[in-house]
């Protein structure tokens, strides 16, 4: 038996080693919180200063330190590119499957462990944070393990105490990691488990004061030490910035259900089969006296993250990724479930969520490959458009009532997919404008100048990236007739600020907010088209309406845009 688990667990490695790591180094920057973990880094190895992370020079004290440590680590054993400094990440990715799989193993049994496995590596946004510099994906593997430990703890108190110190030692550790949320995730799902299933003696056996003792020696020293160094500005900024700002603060307070159309989006096409999982598993744990406290644990994992990050004031649509295990577990179980009583084919319910997912499935693949056609056709090969069959693999099963091959068709098709965009589509769309700014910027710059973007749909971190400098937001963060005055003002105060400035900026907004007397001071250096990079402040009823009427074209004019590179006279502009 553990040996044929070892067999599953090296299948899981081997296959999510191909989809997280496949074409990793040449993929452009998507999470613009990795400038921080490319530029970071490099000061560390620059000032060999590993204690305090630093960014264009300045204090960066938003994060602790481990998530860097890594980084570093990956720099020394693969050198200083693209490739080694999001490894940690696909490497935490990995074990956080095999993990899933190991909880779904010892909850239930091997196929709704395989099953879950297959399900959380193929999310979308575990896909996304597994392939990208974030300390994100490495709290999910922190908190999966640290309930994997909890378990094999629970399984025997008497015997467990090695585990549940081992449980608080990946605490701290997720404390070094993430801050505050790093001890209190794993905590708020053991608390809610031992709660709702009246466990009261796990508490004991826990020890949770020399827990909190074992937390305080890993994650303490190096917030002494950063005090030491930096005083009442460090501490300020972690107890204010990083603690009580996110709880309680009230000038974020964005709305209790922000999470619901964030989790419906980012876990698609999984999510739609959700309702239908928390019913079966309230269901299941008050039927199924031998699984009741699997079920439990489950529910515990889920809604107690959910509701946790529902209720604290800053919400970030990366806080769901540790979801990612719990609902790949809630959703496994369901289908199996489905399959075992023999009512896979005459549930209604199942049956509309699939037959949905299939036509979700087939708009987004043709929504890819038309992209492909109408922008690149001269770069796509005949044999590419051989992909519009995967969507075969869902359908085929379902209609020859293959029960067991239903359970597995959505998670294998969905890594074709991730397999087809990472490889070849993503690569295809990148259209390194960016790179090709910040390259023609690197070579005339000098000390002094300064670099901006002036449109909200181009990103100025992105940018920074590249060019391993600041950049200027010159730009709002909304577009409306309300901030256009604001707007106007700030890009025409930087063109005008007397020194050589270099202003990346949309067509449109060249056109709408630079008067025609400064750019006849201005050069063109460059200009290109390119995707825009913030959809959701593109994408409203306004130009939903423009393209249902044939005003405007959703791929060309409201998907892409082109950007100029402008450059000023010093002495005309002043």
């Amino acid at each position: 038996m553990k040996k044929n688990d070892n067999s599953v667990k090296i299948l899981l490695f081997i296959i999510c080693a191909i989809i997280f790591a496949y074409n990793l180094g040449s993929a452009l920057p998507i999470i613009e919180s990795e400038k921080f973990y490319f530029q970071s880094v490099k000061e560390m190895f620059a000032r060999h200063d590993w204690i305090t992370p630093y960014y264009q020079g300045q204090f960066r004290f938003q994060k602790p330190i481990l998530f860097y440590w890594f980084v570093s680590l990956s720099y020394i054993a693969l050198g200083i590119n693209n490739f080694a400094v999001r490894f940690p990440s696909v490497l935490f990715g990995i074990l956080t499957v095999i993990f899933t799989f190991n909880i779904g193993r010892r909850l239930f049994d091997r196929k709704t462990g395989l099953l879950a496995a297959g399900i959380t590596a193929t999310c979308a946004i575990f896909f996304m944070y597994a392939r990208y510099a974030s300390p994100d994906m490495a709290l999910t593997f922190f908190v999966v393990y640290a309930v994997y430990l909890f378990l094999k703890g629970a399984k025997d108190p008497e015997k467990g105490k090695g585990f549940f110190s081992a449980f608080f030692v990946i605490l701290g550790l997720a404390t070094m990691t993430k801050g505050y949320v790093g001890f209190l995730l794993p905590l708020i799902v053991v608390l809610s488990f031992i709660a709702s299933s009246k466990k009261w003696k796990l508490l004991k056996a826990m020890n949770i004061p020399s827990g909190l003792l074992i937390i305080l020696a890993i994650a303490l020293p190096w917030s002494v030490a950063m005090y030491m160094l930096h005083g009442d500005r460090y501490l300020n900024n972690i107890l204010m910035g990083e603690a009580v700002k996110k709880i309680f603060s009230i000038h974020d307070n964005e709305s209790i259900f922000f999470y619901i159309p964030v989790l419906i989006s980012w876990f698609l096409p999984y999510a739609l089969f959700l309702p239908a999982a928390l019913v079966d598993s309230f269901k299941s744990k008050k039927t199924y006296s031998l699984e009741r406290d699997s079920y439990k644990l489950i529910l515990s994992y889920f809604l107690g993250i959910f509701i946790f990050f529902s209720l604290i004031s800053v919400k970030e649509y990366y806080n769901i990724l540790p979801l990612a295990p719990a609902l790949g577990l809630m959703i496994a179980r369901y289908f199996i479930n489905l399959e075992e009583r023999k009512i896979q084919f005459r549930s209604v319910g199942f049956n509309i969520v699939y037959v949905l997912v299939a036509i979700i499935y087939m708009a987004a693949l043709a929504g890819v490959l038309y992209a492909m056609h109408h922008i690149y056709s001269s770069r796509v090969a005949g044999y590419e458009y051989l992909i519009a069959l995967a969507p075969l693999i869902i359908i085929l099963p379902y209609i020859g009532r293959k029960s067991k091959a239903v359970l597995f068709a959505i998670p294998v098709a969905m890594a074709v997919l991730i397999l087809f965009l990472a490889g070849r589509a993503i690569p295809l769309f990148n259209d390194r404008v960016l790179p090709a700014f910040a390259e023609e910027i690197r070579q005339n710059l000098k000390p002094g100048d300064k670099v901006g973007v002036g449109s909200v749909d181009i990103s100025q971190q992105r940018l920074g990236i590249f060019l391993d400098m600041p950049v200027e937001e010159v730009n709002v963060k909304q577009k409306s007739p309300d901030t256009f005055s604001q707007h106007k003002d700030k890009v025409v105060n930087f063109l005008t600020s007397g020194g050589k400035v270099y202003l990346v900026i949309a067509e449109d907004d060249y056109t709408a907010l630079i008067p025609d007397e400064i750019k006849s001071k201005l050069a063109i250096m460059d200009q290109r088209e390119m995707w825009k990079t913030r959809l959701r402040r593109s994408i409203n009823k306004e130009t939903i309406l423009e393209v249902l009427r044939g005003k405007k074209y959703f791929l060309r004019d409201i998907l892409r845009h082109k950007a100029l590179l402008l450059t000023n006279n010093t002495e005309e502009t002043k």
